[in-house]
């Protein structure tokens, strides 16, 4: 399994704790430490990932961040082996919150997010690169965390507690949204087999 984007690495650190054979790639150089003080190996690019070198390939919140898009997508389905699979997590430019904060929607994240996703667009790149949907789950806590920065982007006049408790009662209504109708989860994740 490649994790990219790990942060500080805990996904591959658990992934190996459960019998996975693990590798990560962070470009920050502090959060590149902690990682290998965990033993977790790390790939210096992804510009050359070997061919059908792994069997999974997560981005957590990663793919909204690559200035790349289209290449970086052919470079880990190269690096996928056949049937393997590619999970992403993406905030959902259709979530329910953003139509109520608007422009105060944390997760547009400008100029950190790149790209603004939405079950169309995904649908569309995996078309375009050959992955099956497998999966569409939605991310339950993304909606109040997205809900609760909002608010605070929205009112940064307000008290702690004030964003805290609309914070949470928006993420509450974007939650129960979801469970509803998937295409207004705050953040979607794909699980995309490569075909």
């Amino acid at each position: 399994m490649l994790d990219v984007g790990s942060g500080l690495g805990y996904l591959p650190e658990a992934a190996r704790e459960a019998g996975w054979e693990v590798a990560a790639f962070e470009p920050n150089e502090q959060a590149k430490n902690q990682i290998l003080k965990k033993g977790i190996p790390l790939e210096e690019s992804l510009d050359n990932l070997n061919r059908d070198s792994y069997d999974v390939i997560t981005l957590y919140h990663v793919l909204e961040h690559i200035h790349d898009l289209r290449s970086t997508l052919k470079r880990l389905r190269k690096a996928l082996r056949e049937g393997g699979y590619l999970i992403v997590a993406v905030p959902n430019h259709d979530a329910y919150e953003r139509s109520m904060y608007q422009e105060y929607w944390a997760a547009y994240d400008v100029p950190r997010h790149l790209y603004h996703f939405n079950r169309e667009s995904i649908h569309y790149l995996c078309e375009k690169f050959k992955f099956e949907i497998i999966t569409e789950e939605l991310m339950p806590f993304d909606s109040f965390y997205v809900s609760l920065l909002s608010e605070t982007y929205k009112n940064p006049e307000a008290s702690t507690l004030n964003h805290y408790i609309k914070g949470f009662f928006m993420g509450l209504k974007s939650y129960w949204a979801a469970r509803k109708n998937i295409r207004s989860a705050s953040s979607i994740q794909y699980t995309l087999k490569k075909i």
